[in-house]
């Protein structure tokens, strides 16, 4: 699982190339899986269930699919957060069978233990996250800073 910058910056990336009307929706569509973990890291069975989620990936895609058919309604009220939901679920699922595995790769070259890849993994991804808000497009240049 990726961190919150970068499930806003592949959002971002996504709001060009698809319909947006209401970007704070989207944004918020795009981290809500991930606030079972406000109060620290939520037991397994409740982020999974809030992401959809099953180890096999075919089948977390059918839950996805099943997911966004049995939830019409709330599609058509809420277009824009819905669309951010499934783009945070289609993230975690690109993350975990393609970017993780490269990264951990990458880590276990730098001679990073097995035992230590998924902490050195949140090193680098809240790195990440702390240059990443900084940037021009995460700041309005109209808000007077105090």
């Amino acid at each position: 699982m990726p961190s919150t910058m970068i499930h806003l910056v592949v959002a971002n990336e996504i709001s060009k190339i698809i319909d947006v009307s209401n970007s704070g929706q989207f944004y918020l569509g795009a981290i809500a899986p991930d606030t079972v973990n406000l109060n620290g890291k939520a037991s397994k069975e409740v982020r999974y269930s809030a992401h959809l989620r099953s180890v096999n990936v075919d089948e977390w895609i059918e839950n996805i699919a099943s997911f966004t058919k049995e939830n019409e309604q709330v599609k058509l009220t809420y277009p824009d957060f819905f669309k951010g939901f499934v783009v945070h679920l289609l993230t975690d699922i690109a993350w975990d069978k393609v970017a993780q595995p490269i990264l951990f790769e990458a880590m276990r070259k730098c001679g990073v233990s097995e035992e230590k890849l998924n902490d050195e993994k949140w090193n680098e991804l809240l790195s990440f996250d702390r240059r990443t808000v900084k940037k021009d497009i995460w700041i309005k240049k109209s808000v007077p800073c105090f």
